[in-house]
């Protein structure tokens, strides 16, 4: 994320009374205007099968959670 834009963004929600829930902050998170990147790093070899199906079974049930 743009640290500095995400920060005030963010800043200016929570004062703003937005934040009731952590739902609320992830929503925050997703729809800020700012730039956003995951980054994923690998501490062991695996190969691709393992690593999609790792995002399958851990990523992709929090993202259902989250509403995506």
């Amino acid at each position: 994320m743009e640290a500095d834009k995400c920060a005030h963004e963010l800043g200016v929600r929570s004062r703003g009374g937005f934040f009731e829930t952590d739902e609320d902050f992830c929503t925050g998170l997703m729809d800020g205007a700012f730039h956003k990147v995951l980054i994923i790093r690998l501490l062991r070899d695996v190969d691709g099968q393992q690593f999609a199906d790792a995002l399958n079974k851990y990523l992709v049930p929090r993202m259902t959670l989250a509403g995506e």
